[in-house]
């Protein structure tokens, strides 16, 4: 397979969101769902699994992928304080409220420990749309792109058969979304 479609194939692992949705849905929930969905579930998790160690492998093995990825994680991050210039601001402001929600649960301040929470999840917000319309430009996206086919290509090297399990997860993830809609 061509690097073009290998990053086409990476792609598509997008298509997988259904199953991983439903991988972290209550147990119960999973229950309900026919033999054969709960089979298509425990082969995903279990590949997936393997294509996350092989992944991780990849990139502790790889000082120049470690490099590209903290090359790609900067870009982001510059772009995220382009469109949002209080990106430092927000974080620092996130993590401080970490310290006085510890503050409000040992207090047993259930309100403050609200206004807290609605505080943060306003903050997150904020940072997220200024990561999603980061990650839309195209300079990110290529960097991101290049990145995963060099992630794929030092799989490939350490496993011949990465290139299958990935086919085999975005297949399943097709079958899944199919069957779960």
């Amino acid at each position: 397979m061509s690097a073009f479609s290998m990053a086409g194939s990476l792609r598509t692992l997008g298509l997988v969101a259904v199953a991983g949705a439903i991988l972290t849905a209550p147990l119960a929930a999973q229950q309900e769902l026919p033999d054969s969905v709960q089979e298509m579930l425990a082969e995903y998790q279990e590949k997936d699994q393997r294509f996350r160690e092989l992944s991780q492998q990849a990139l502790t093995g790889s000082e120049e992928l470690q490099g590209t990825l903290q090359s790609v994680q900067e870009q982001i991050e510059h772009a995220m304080k382009e469109i949002e210039p209080r990106t430092d601001e927000l974080i620092q402001r996130l993590q401080g409220l970490q310290g006085e929600m510890q503050a409000a649960q040992q207090a047993q301040d259930a309100e403050r420990m609200q206004e807290l929470m609605t505080e943060a999840q306003g903050l997150d917000a904020q940072l997220q749309a200024a990561q999603a319309e980061a990650m839309e430009r195209d300079d990110i996206q290529e960097a991101i792109e290049d990145y995963q086919e060099d992630l794929m290509a030092e799989m490939m090297r350490i496993d011949d058969g990465a290139e299958d399990l990935l086919e085999a997860l975005r297949e399943l993830g097709e079958r899944l979304e199919a069957v779960l809609g």
